[in-house]
């Protein structure tokens, strides 16, 4: 769509063909009556289509133009849309016979006594002095008067950013003389407001409702949630219990392995039963266990156990016992927390292990000596080796976050 509208009278026709290819030269395009659209209601709305389509209302001055009908009517639609507009003087006129919206204006000479480039440079400048408030009153423009025509329908109203920016537009249009919107898109914009604050009502109050079902339903929800949960817990601990008393039993019985595993499962089924807590890690720490030595096939008894961050694992950490075994390598075992099958293990040297701490799947083990490891708590597999040769470990330990682990050494 053009966004330059042409007004003249026929006597000039040569001139607008000038000033048509010079605008096209510099990348503009104008709206020009070349065929004389007769003065009807028909041919007549079909200009001024196209002068509230535009964004600038271009008006060559002269004796003739002044005194046509046909741009007099076209003038006065312009100033009716608050349309900008620029005279271009292509002869001498009587200022006094100029209509009042275009004499109160600056005029671009552009005769034959002139230079018609520089002229036409002035009217590119003018053109595009604030372009994106000028495009934006076209735009809309355009719509408020599609609005008018379909009855202020509000199928044709402004929504979202298209309104937002509508309303900014408003409120910028008396900062300046030139900018002034027409009654008509005030009115748009304003209707458009209402038509938006109608539909958040009814939005609001569809929400509202939807939000206070929800509440009732979740309210039900939790409830039925939370004896659900309770039955759950209930079943979890006297499950649990019936594994502890089983494992008693077996215990009593000699069934050293399989009292291992009801009690694991007890643990498993109830975290917080201590009593599970205690018995298993006394059981583990007795080398007489036939499961524990058969997997680990390790002269030394159990000095440390841990579990891993997801319960999965049962880690356990070997001892020295006696000189005669001072030498021996200690080992890190892991076990699954279920069946108690072998997991993984690592060989940590022959310094006693002091210490595990686990961090999610990572495992930090120190040592008597001057030796630390980072471990997987999954599988054992190393995955640091802290060493110094001239000192001796303070202290290991996690950061907060379980993001970095921390070695401190002794100088000698």
């Amino acid at each position: 769509m053009p966004d330059i509208f042409i007004s003249y009278a026929r006597e000039n026709r040569d001139f607008v063909h000038r000033l048509d290819e010079s605008l096209k030269s510099r990348g503009r395009e104008a709206w020009v009556d070349w065929e004389g659209i007769r003065p009807t209601e028909e041919f007549m709305q079909a200009i001024y289509g196209a002068i509230e389509a535009a964004d600038t209302f271009v008006f060559v001055l002269t004796p003739d133009s002044v005194a046509s009908v046909v741009c007099g009517h076209e003038i006065a639609h312009a100033a009716a849309h608050n349309k900008r507009m620029v005279p271009i003087v292509a002869r001498e006129v009587n200022a006094d016979n100029v209509p009042e919206p275009l004499a109160k204006l600056n005029w671009i000479f552009c005769r034959e006594s002139d230079d018609f480039e520089k002229a036409t440079d002035i009217l590119i400048s003018a053109l595009d002095t604030d372009l994106k408030w000028v495009h934006a009153h076209t735009r809309l423009l355009t719509r408020a008067i599609e609005w008018n025509a379909n009855g202020r329908n509000n199928s044709f109203v402004l929504r979202g950013e298209d309104l937002r920016a509508a309303e900014q537009w408003l409120a910028q249009a008396g900062a300046q003389k030139e900018r002034q919107p027409t009654a008509l898109q005030t009115e748009y914009i304003i209707a458009s407001r209402k038509a938006s604050a109608r539909r958040q009502r009814i939005t609001l109050g569809a929400v509202t409702f939807g939000l206070i079902v929800s509440v009732v339903l979740a309210v039900v929800a939790f409830f039925a949630r939370h004896k659900a949960v309770e039955q759950e817990a209930k079943a979890k601990a006297e499950t649990s219990r019936s594994e502890y008393l089983r494992a008693l039993s077996l215990v009593e019985d000699g069934d050293a392995d399989q009292a291992l595993r009801s009690l694991a499962r007890s643990l498993e089924l109830d975290p917080s039963n201590s009593a599970v807590v205690t018995r298993l890690i006394n059981l583990l720490g007795q080398r007489q266990w036939p499961h524990l030595a058969a997997t680990q096939n390790h002269p030394l008894p159990i000095n440390i156990l841990e579990k891993n961050a997801d319960g999965s694992r049962i880690i356990v950490a070997t001892r020295s016992a006696g000189e005669e075994v001072r030498k021996v390598s200690q080992f890190i075992y892991l076990h699954d927390a279920e069946t108690l099958h072998p997991a993984g293990s690592a060989e940590v040297g022959q310094h006693d292990i002091t210490d595990l701490q686990v961090s999610g799947d990572r495992l930090l083990a120190s040592t008597k000596g001057n030796i630390a490891f980072l471990l997987s708590a999954k599988t054992g597999a190393k995955v640091k080796t802290w060493d110094d040769s001239v000192g001796a470990i303070s202290q290991c330990m996690f950061s907060n976050d379980g993001k970095w682990a921390v070695v401190w050494f002794w100088k000698f």
